[in-house]
């Protein structure tokens, strides 16, 4: 796969002030032995004062002393009161100093990085991927976490009642960033991921906040290729949207729907006018189905490359749209092919749906009328109704 066509995102694109770095030890040795060549010094705490009088420049008064400069090249540290050894990270903005005072070229360092993370003790990602590639998954990611993601100034999460939906998030991950340890909470459906994640992508998309009330489409993602843009829709599909008869698509943020709608219109898809639900506190927006042969055309070609992008545990769902479209039969016979079914079946509407080729809301129709008549029954399994005859 050729991915010269993708943007990259190089440690220069981090933000300096929460990004720690833990480099190999050849290459933090020699960017600390030629940063005090340059300063013409021996000392670490000459290094250490110089960095300190730089700090300004990034809205820091940092306090440094020798010790530190010897332990960022050591790598380690023990904490006396517990007497672990800790990994010794460096700010990322301190290695911005010694590059500019060692002039190692960019690219060294970028192979020479073995981990990363936000602040001192956040979850590392190691093995990472840099520079990193601004792909159609990449950008997916930012939509999952403003569907199902909780992030701001903490361990960031993601959460989802679909195992595979789950894995797949997890996998899209570590595909785009690197090898990192995720925290699963299976009581509530939850994985906690390294927050250096969502700090990358609030700086680089200048991302306002994550709160599901307050969220934005970034406007990189506007100027994207349409492959990515398809891949955002369809992440927050995945998290926040219902395929039954068409795509659907709901928020409490109608803001943020408006900016999704524009999106989708971007691609060259139609939609429909962006409503209010009448039980609740939310809005929904509709994909139209007068574009759904050309958004699964587009879709298929998106998963081909990325696997990841599929919309995993609704993706079938999706097809049956196609396939109902195709469907010819007449209403009239819709009656007697339903109580085929049930004669010996206790099905949803969805299940009966997906059968006969009929729209959702059709069968619905002729259920209920079908129930009026007492020639079928129904029950409530828990979360749905049950038709049986």
């Amino acid at each position: 796969m050729n991915f010269n066509y993708y943007n990259q995102i190089n440690i220069t694109d981090f933000p300096s002030r929460k990004i720690y770095v833990l480099l190999n030890k050849k290459l933090r040795t020699k960017l600390i032995y030629l940063s005090k060549i340059k300063l013409k010094t021996n000392k670490n705490y000459d290094l250490a004062s110089y960095i300190n009088k730089q700090s300004s420049k990034y809205g820091l008064n940092s306090k440094l002393n020798g010790g530190d400069i010897f332990f960022f090249q050591l790598g380690k540290r023990r904490d006396n009161r517990t007497n672990k050894i800790h990994l010794k990270s460096i700010p990322l903005w301190i290695i911005f100093e010694l590059i500019n005072l060692s002039k190692v070229p960019l690219n060294e360092v970028h192979n020479n990085i073995l981990a990363y993370r936000s602040g001192g003790r956040g979850n590392l990602i190691f093995q990472p991927k840099l520079p990193i590639l601004v792909t159609p998954e990449f950008e997916s990611i930012i939509f999952h976490i403003f569907g199902d993601g909780h992030a701001g100034e903490f361990t960031p999460s993601y959460y989802q009642k679909n195992k595979l939906n789950l894995k797949q998030f997890v996998t899209k991950l570590k595909n785009c960033f690197g090898e990192f340890k995720p925290y699963y909470n299976h009581k509530k459906f939850q994985v906690r991921f390294p927050k250096a994640i969502t700090d990358i992508f609030k700086y680089y998309y200048k991302i306002q906040s994550y709160h599901s009330n307050k969220i934005r489409i970034p406007s990189k993602i506007y100027h994207t290729n349409k492959l990515s843009k398809l891949a955002c829709i369809m992440a927050f599909i995945l998290d926040e949207g219902h395929i039954r008869d068409l795509i659907n698509i709901s928020s409490k943020n109608k803001i943020f729907l408006l900016d999704l709608k524009k999106l989708i219109e971007k691609c060259g898809y139609n939609s429909q006018k962006i409503k209010p639900h009448l039980s609740s506190n939310t809005f929904y927006l509709n994909i139209s189905n007068k574009s759904i042969e050309l958004i699964y055309k587009d879709y298929i070609n998106l998963i081909k490359l990325f696997p990841t992008c599929s919309l995993s545990s609704k993706h079938e769902d999706f097809v049956y749209i196609i396939k109902r479209r195709k469907n010819k039969a007449k209403s009239r016979y819709i009656d007697k092919v339903i109580l085929d079914l049930l004669k010996c079946n206790r099905l949803t509407p969805k299940q009966v749906s997906q059968k006969t080729g009929y729209a959702n809301s059709t069968i619905l129709r002729h259920l209920y009328n079908l129930y009026k008549k007492d020639v079928i029954k129904r029950h409530y399994d828990k979360v749905r109704f049950v038709w049986y005859i």
